[in-house]
């Protein structure tokens, strides 16, 4: 029985005394094994490497009816108690009292923060109210809005005004004060501030959307009397939010909204306004990152060790046969 199992041996071997080594067959063997060695650290990289694949679907998913918008802006001459935000859309909500986390920071002209109070926070009386914008003014105090707040997912806009101030504006010009509404956006963004955080740590080969990062806006200038004034500026962006779900390597899924954006500034307007009209798009863009099955990396290795053997051996036998058969051809010729 032993020996009929034997004969089922594919992998016969042969005697040692019956092999020969060569110096041909030593030279194709270093070759082989540096070219196994070359492709089996590049398919070792392959199989640790994490791909993010791509993919455009129609957005059907409306688990979540609120969303939230990221702001950074810095308007460096401008009081803090004379800038209010509000937000309107289609469904004709008009929001004053914002539900978020939003801040008024009082800057200086180099940066440093002084004081910082929620948007809500209003001085009911005007005259104090106007005697704080003489302060600031005086100390040359701009203001930076910082935070986040939540807007229904249906198009709207929000804008950054003076208007709800006409009165202490109008009284502080008639007095010989101007106001100047140069702005820069240092971020806006459309999603949860911590899901931006995950992305770009998880995510470093894609880049979110964010083109308003870094935008700057000066206000233009014009002669009143022996002083420039700066004029009124109406400043209006376009935005498309797309939204865009991120999904990890090992399941998790996150989702953002990256932006495309068009914008417009009126110099000769009424009133300074920074103003922001946006849309969600029905389009959705998904991220999926994929790692190659460990079964599949086994299959590419034994598929690279089989082949480099097996084609070594072809080159190995033809090398031989080939110097073996000048070889005898050179002995006939001397006999």
């Amino acid at each position: 029985m032993k020996q009929s199992f034997v004969r089922l041996d594919i992998f016969r071997k042969l005697p040692k005394d019956l092999t020969e080594p060569t110096f041909c067959g030593a030279l194709v063997s270093f070759a082989c094994t540096v070219i196994l060695a070359i492709l089996c650290m590049t398919e070792v990289g392959r199989y640790l490497t994490i791909q993010t694949k791509s993919d455009m679907l129609v957005d059907i998913s409306h688990h979540d009816d609120r969303l939230n918008i990221n702001i950074d802006i810095v308007f460096p001459k401008m009081p803090c108690d004379v800038l209010s935000l509000d937000v309107q859309d289609v469904m004709g909500t008009h929001s004053v009292d914002i539900s978020g986390s939003l801040f008024k920071k009082k800057i200086t002209k180099t940066g440093e923060v002084v004081s910082q109070a929620s948007m809500l926070e209003q001085v009911q009386n005007r005259m104090d109210l106007l005697n704080r914008v003489k302060e600031e003014i005086s100390q040359e105090q701009g203001c930076q809005l910082k935070g986040y707040f939540e807007i229904n997912r249906v198009p709207g806009n929000f804008h950054v005004s003076s208007h709800a101030y006409s009165d202490i504006l109008m009284a502080l010009m008639m007095e010989g004060y101007s106001f100047d509404f140069s702005y820069k956006i240092n971020h806006l963004s459309f999603g949860r501030d911590e899901q931006f955080k995950i992305i770009q740590r998880r995510f470093p080969d894609q880049g979110i959307m964010n083109p308003l990062d870094g935008f700057s806006q000066l206000a233009a200038s014009e002669q009143q009397g022996d002083k420039q004034v700066a004029k009124n500026m109406n400043s209006n962006f376009y935005l498309i939010a797309v939204p865009s779900y991120f999904t990890d390597a090992g399941g998790s899924r996150y989702q953002v909204y990256q932006l495309t954006q068009n914008s417009f500034t009126d110099y000769n307007a009424q009133q300074s306004v920074l103003m922001f009209n946006y849309e969600l798009s029905p389009i959705t863009v998904q991220y999926q990152q994929t790692k190659e099955n460990f079964f599949e990396f086994i299959v590419y290795i034994c598929a690279i060790v089989g082949g480099i053997f097996t084609v070594a051996g072809i080159v190995d036998s033809i090398i031989h046969r080939s110097v073996s058969s000048l070889f005898k051809q050179r002995i006939g010729k001397l006999s």
